[in-house]
């Protein structure tokens, strides 16, 4: 099941892509909506939804984590893509911390090279009730990229380290934390 608000996006996936309409099943609606809607579980729910490089704010609060937890079965895994500052993580680290308010298990993962080039860097993000017990995750695209866990480094430690914003329906200043304004 995919949620796309636009569905022109659907239809550029389909003759641009790879997209067959006919393996999935396209919900036109933002995906909160299509989650609060749905009537069933879910083993693997996926975030992957950006305003430009941001992902909406009403995708990252603790209400968002709360609804996509209870559409998940009792071992499903909820994984969102994040793009932050690897040097600031302010965005990255409410969003982590607003994940751990509801799930057991938050892991961070990103590739080595970007984390040590600074900068903006996509990060994978995953909750689930147990921990994945992987320390790589490994693309299988044309890039092959290679994304190493970070929960036991320094860097997750320093990210996580402080008080630590809580992302809600009520308080979700995503674009100053990933530093949108400063761009």
């Amino acid at each position: 099941t995919v949620a796309e608000i636009d569905p022109s996006v659907t239809e550029i996936a389909v003759k641009e892509f790879w997209l067959d309409p006919d393996s999935v099943t396209i919900q036109s609606m933002d995906a909160r909506r299509a989650l609060h809607s749905a009537s069933r579980k879910f083993h693997v729910v996926v975030g992957d939804a950006f305003t430009d490089i941001a992902v909406p704010p009403h995708l990252v609060t603790r209400e968002f984590f709360m609804l996509v937890h209870s559409r998940l079965s009792k071992d499903g895994v909820y994984v969102m893509n994040v793009v932050d500052d690897a040097n600031r993580g302010l965005a990255l680290s409410a969003i982590a911390s607003t994940l751990r308010t509801i799930f057991k298990h938050v892991e961070v993962f990103a590739e080595s090279a970007d984390l040590q080039a600074g900068g903006r860097t996509t990060f994978v993000v995953i909750a689930a009730a147990t921990s994945s017990g992987t320390q790589y995750l490994q693309e299988s695209s044309e890039q092959n990229r290679r994304f190493v866990n970070l929960n036991q480094s320094n860097w997750f430690d320093k990210l996580m380290s402080g008080d630590q914003v809580i992302l809600t329906d009520d308080y979700a200043p995503i674009d100053r934390l990933i530093g949108l304004d400063a761009m």
